[in-house]
């Protein structure tokens, strides 16, 4: 009795249809992130004029709150760097490995920025004069 056994992997194949449908879901998630900016000041401008608590100090505009710009800009970069990747992976322009590494490394940047950017010790009070 010769138990032979044959090395199979399972492979998720997509149809070209199925590609295309997937690579038009991620255009128009990317045009959203791209628009992201523009909706949440909007937002921030609609919710403005209908407080009428005048004492609270608001931003003048919503790209003046803290951090918001660079939160937009750079995850908003990050967010269409994954995209472009997904789909130039999903078109065979780059194969798995390349794709694979781009993605490791670009949420390595990513996360590893956003952690740099959270510290767990307060800043050091100024002292008062």
């Amino acid at each position: 009795m010769s138990a032979t056994t044959t090395s199979q992997s399972a492979a998720f194949v997509l149809s070209q249809s199925e590609v295309n449908a997937i690579i038009i879901f991620l255009v128009a998630v990317a045009l959203v992130v791209v628009l992201q900016p523009l909706i949440l000041s909007v937002t921030f401008r609609k919710r403005r004029e209908k407080s009428t608590n005048s004492n609270q100090e608001d931003a003048p505009s919503f790209f003046e709150i803290p951090y918001i710009t660079w939160f937009l800009v750079h995850y908003g970069v990050a967010t269409i760097a994954i995209i472009a990747i997904v789909i130039l992976g999903l078109d065979q322009i780059i194969d798995k490995s390349t794709v694979a590494a781009l993605l490791g490394s670009l949420f390595g940047y990513v996360l590893g920025s956003s952690s740099k950017g959270s510290s767990s010790t307060p800043p050091p009070k100024k002292p008062e004069e």
